[in-house]
């Protein structure tokens, strides 16, 4: 096994941990909702993500009604980018019984958003972020259905290690799931809510040491936010900084939403 996944890292010419990119390279997407940044401050390729809360069902494990679901898939759905599914009721995780409940909502689920929207790469955000090691013969049996993996690597402190760790336990964990696919991890410009220093926004060094080592590692990444006005736009002139940095090498050149 080790052995294998060492000759997967040279053939994909990148150091340390790493996957493959579909493209052979690193696309920054933005997922931000920051109402005084605009698209032209950071002008990438915008994201869609639709989020559970349209549908209560699922917090007491129960399948949408299908044409609700393909009504507000079809609404949510205005960009370009990949499709990230947030429900975070529905992981793979509690008992064996909630676990198996969830593994069926999610294949049904995910096989809608395909059918909507056949075109697009759609995976579920935080499905390995939040995987039971108990239950990975059920995410073996949904990773044929995903296209691609969207990571939660919010930041909770400033411990870089830390943060690294889990970016390489992320990865690892997909490579055991079946074939390569790609993978965007959510960044978050600033602290998760759960953290000492919640609200704040990362210092410049440390965000662009997040998008380097992502850059080394991952398909590319999405940067989220909530709907909020920025008082820091410090991540913002760092975010283009690296695309500048890094274009030529593996990094897309910025894009402008439609």
């Amino acid at each position: 096994m080790k052995r294998a996944i060492a000759s997967l890292i040279v053939a994909c010419g990148l150091l340390n941990v790493g996957i493959c990119a579909d493209s052979g390279r690193f696309t920054i997407y933005n997922n931000t909702q920051y109402t005084n940044i605009a698209n032209s401050d950071l002008p990438l390729q915008r994201s869609n993500i639709v989020y559970q809360g349209a549908f209560p069902e699922l917090l007491h494990g129960k399948l949408p009604n299908k044409e609700k679901f393909i009504d507000v898939v079809s609404r949510s759905v205005r960009y370009p980018g990949p499709i990230a599914l947030d429900f975070e009721a529905i992981y793979l995780r509690g008992s064996e019984e909630t676990a198996k409940n969830h593994f069926e909502l999610m294949k049904q689920l995910i096989k809608w958003a395909h059918q909507i929207e056949p075109h697009k790469k759609i995976g579920f955000y935080g499905f390995l972020s939040t995987l039971d090691p108990h239950y990975t013969s059920y995410a073996k049996k949904l990773a044929p259905l995903i296209d691609v993996y969207f990571p939660s690597m919010y930041t909770f402190n400033d411990n870089r290690d830390e943060w690294v760790d889990r970016l390489n336990h992320y990865i690892l964990l997909a490579k055991t799931l079946g074939p390569m696919k790609p993978m965007y991890p959510y960044i978050w410009p600033q602290y998760h809510d759960k953290s000492s220093h919640a609200g704040e926004y990362i210092g410049a060094k440390f965000w662009a040491f997040q998008l380097d080592q992502m850059r080394r590692k991952t398909s590319g990444a999405v940067i989220w936010s909530k709907k909020i006005s920025s008082n820091n736009k410090s991540w913002v002139i760092e975010t283009n900084s690296f695309i500048h940095r890094a274009n030529g090498s593996r990094v897309s050149p910025p894009k402008t939403s439609t």
